[in-house]
């Protein structure tokens, strides 16, 4: 099973639908490889999710964004991963990049 690197850096290619925090996210880590972050807006609890829905997304960019734009749309495919919000650390901006806040012995990925 692939899992998101848990330390480095990410740079934000795109955004969508940014509220507190972007809530639909194309990042590259350090490697090269690009990830899908989606919480989507619930009409049912008129919230957004408090958590990312993560996808590797391949190497290529295009086909990357084209990844983002259906999770956009709401077409989905099986996540990588799911993280708390919280747990992701944005740069001043929340626009430009971000890092996996350190786990705690008690937490994992899920």
């Amino acid at each position: 099973m692939i899992q998101i690197p848990t330390r480095q850096n990410f740079t934000i290619i795109e955004y969508r639908g940014f509220h507190d925090v972007p809530r639909f996210v194309l990042a590259k880590d350090e490697s090269g490889t690009y990830w899908v972050l989606a919480s989507p807006f619930d009409d049912t609890t008129e919230e957004y999710s408090e958590s990312y829905t993560i996808f590797e997304a391949g190497q290529d960019e295009n086909c990357a964004r084209t990844v983002l734009y259906k999770h956009c749309s709401g077409e989905t495919a099986e996540p990588t991963c799911t993280l708390p919000v919280t747990r992701i650390e944005f740069d001043a901006t929340k626009r430009a990049s971000f890092r996996l806040a350190e786990l705690t012995p008690s937490q994992s990925l899920k």
